[in-house]
């Protein structure tokens, strides 16, 4: 074997002295490299079996879908983070004690201790960021696979930093093929993704990144205290406690701060479910994460391969690749490189084993899609015949600035379709104290008309439908004065917006809830039955707890007048008074929250969240499914229909 061949250690970071590596190739060469730990029982392998490997990976799988299934219903993540910094400091207690009555010992006394604590600060400080990032990426990031596949990413951060600030220690003056490879294959993920979003990318990058910190960070300071041998494990437990305590410090004060309302919410005995399979997964894979993270003694100054078990500690219980990666080098590090004969043979059966299974689950994901459903029939207006406008700009105003009312106007009509359309253009302001004529002038509208400041959008949307019931243009747009994701709205019109668009949501399209208890992560539940209700007075049949609804946000869409008026009139015309009621079932103490006020009902959130419903577009599988995000857009294998539901001609 070549010195610069350091492939025992399945780690592209190299050593700090050359040496260390040499001599520990000979304790190899002479059988020395299962001497892993000074375990007092015979049984050291049986700790490292694929037995408990596998459970690892179980937990962590069973955990990190858990947890994804918790923070999509009811958020939190913070609270969540501080829970399990909490489990993981009563596991790494547990589990240093069990190592104390298997004889692993420490050197470090005295001023090495505090030197330790001292040098474990940036890797702890790291590692305890990762975490609430990495719930936050849970929630935000549609794509589990997705969030999983940028794992590669910790491996990337870790040896760019340690090519930085180690560099004159390494071998090599160039970044490895391997790292090169990471990079790519992470950009041509976020790439083809569709469903992305800037806070799901930010916390996803941003969790990944401080894990691959923390590691980078472990190395550099095992190497500033010239650790070696049993001191790693003094290292090991002062990271380990400071990050726990760090964590809990840190995410328990952001849970108090911006999520002190959770008991509100995981009173349900389905959450409350999924809250304990997923703390009692987590446990397990806390207790099994040290077993499996045994500090190696075949090297004289094995920091490298610590690197690349002990901080991973933090994560064992929020992944599949991470673990199995982990586990897979930690066995693979204890061991003499054998050259197997049939070697060949080995490699040939994981690329055909890797091959069928990536078969399997692309045709398992084509037959889910060819099995999603319409949802029910939807009944539409086909006798109505526009008379005044083909295209109607709806625009809900209160302090808008009317520059800014301009500028985004002048966007919207740039776009293909509504370049080449005679446009209408109707403000409502709420603002008593703004001229009509100015903001007419100004902004270039057909019409202006003054509300009372009451219901928000959502009532002033009712009140135009039920106001021009009878004169409503083809499609009408819906919009806010300040819209939402301008930057990305303009691509979602020029993408989607077609003659045959009949509900088109200019928000995100992804949250779904059961029709009888709907609620999403937002805080928002449906606490009047509005919406089991309102499916029975559209379709004229009860829904089920399996009916799937898609709830629309951001109070931003375009409708065509055959779906609006697909409905009876009186539907909107309660909504409207309730939505602007000052009194009533829609101020419910019970119900509402504090700052509930008829200029901003609690009941303008609901309403909000049931304009698919309305235009009978909640129940369309394929656009809760297919829909990519506003931040994606629409890719080249991308269909008008992804995102809306047409009309038929």
């Amino acid at each position: 074997m070549e010195g610069n061949d350091y492939r025992i250690l399945r780690t592209p970071l190299c050593p700090a002295v050359e040496t260390d590596i040499e001599h520990s190739l000979d304790e190899l060469k002479g059988g020395l490299s299962l001497n892993t730990c000074d375990f007092e029982s015979i049984n050291d392998i049986e700790n490292l079996s694929w037995g408990k490997a596998v459970f690892w990976i179980f937990s962590s799988s069973i955990s990190i879908y858990a947890n994804k299934l918790l923070l999509l219903q009811r958020g939190f993540p913070l609270t969540i983070s501080t829970f399990y910094f909490g489990l993981w400091l009563f596991t790494s207690i547990i589990t240093s004690r069990y190592e104390s009555r298997i004889n692993v010992q420490s050197t470090a006394k005295g001023f090495q201790r505090t030197q330790s604590w001292f040098w474990m600060i940036p890797a702890s400080l790291t590692s305890a960021a990762a975490l609430p990032l990495l719930m936050e990426a849970l929630m935000h990031m549609s794509s589990l696979p997705v969030l999983i596949m940028l794992f590669p990413l910790i491996h990337l951060i870790e040896s760019l930093t340690l090519f930085i600030f180690l560099a004159q220690s390494r071998s090599s003056k160039c970044l490895s093929l391997e790292t090169v490879g990471i990079a790519v294959f992470i950009t041509l993920i976020l790439y083809n993704e569709y469903r992305l979003t800037i806070p799901g990318i930010i916390c996803g990058v941003g969790a990944f990144s401080m894990t691959g910190l923390s590691r980078a960070f472990f190395v550099m300071a095992s190497h500033k205290m010239n650790d070696h041998g049993d001191q790693i494990s003094s290292s090991y437990h002062s990271y380990i406690l400071m990050t726990t305590t760090l964590g809990l410090l840190m995410s328990g004060f952001l849970a108090y701060a911006q999520e002190r309302n959770i008991l509100e919410f995981y009173s349900e005995p389905g959450t409350l479910a999924l809250f304990s399979i997923s703390s009692v997964t987590v446990v397990a894979a806390g207790f099994l994460a040290p077993v499996c993270s045994h500090i190696p003694k075949v090297l004289s100054r094995p920091r490298y391969i610590v690197s690349l078990d002990i901080p991973k500690l933090t994560f064992s219980s929020r992944t599949f690749w991470y673990t199995f990666n982990a586990v897979s080098t930690a066995n693979y590090s204890i061991q003499p490189r054998v050259r197997l004969p049939k070697g060949y043979l080995f490699f040939v059966l994981k690329i055909s084993f890797t091959t069928v299974a990536i078969v399997a689950l692309y045709a398992l994901s084509l037959s889910q899609l060819f099995r999603l459903q319409p949802g029910p029939i939807s009944s539409m207006d086909n006798l109505y015949t526009p008379v005044s406008s083909s295209f109607d700009i709806a625009i809900s105003a209160y302090k808008e600035t009317q520059e800014s009312i301009a500028r985004m106007l002048k966007a919207i009509k740039s776009t293909p379709y509504l370049s080449s359309h005679n446009t209408r253009v109707l403000i409502y302001t709420k603002d008593p104290s703004v001229s009509l004529s100015m903001l007419k002038n100004s902004t270039g509208a057909d019409t202006v008309e003054r509300l009372p400041n009451l219901g928000r959008e959502g009532g002033t949307y009712l009140s135009h439908i039920v106001t021009h019931w009878n004169d409503l243009a083809a499609q009408t747009m819906f919009i806010q004065a300040h819209a939402h994701n301008i930057r990305e709205l303009i691509p979602r019109i020029d993408s989607y917006l077609v003659p045959q668009t009949g509900m088109l949501s200019l928000g995100f399209s992804e949250s779904t809830c059961s029709c009888n208890n709907c609620g999403d992560r937002f805080g928002w539940t449906d606490d009047w039955a509005m919406v089991p209700s309102l499916y029975e007075d559209i379709y004229g049949s009860s829904c089920t707890n399996s009916t799937k609804i898609l709830l629309s946000y951001k109070g931003q869409f375009i409708a065509s007048a055959r779906r609006i008026r697909g409905i009876s009139r009186g539907i909107y015309e309660d909504l409207l008074s309730t939505i602007t009621s000052e009194s009533g079932w829609g101020h419910d103490s019970r119900f509402v929250k504090e700052n509930d006020s008829p200029d901003n009902p609690s009941f303008g959130f609901a309403v909000e969240r049931v304009w698919g419903l309305l235009m009978q577009c909640a129940s369309n599988d394929r656009v809760s499914t297919k829909c990519p995000s506003l931040f994606s857009g629409m890719k080249t294998v991308g269909d008008v229909g992804d995102c809306q539901c047409l009309d038929s001609q």
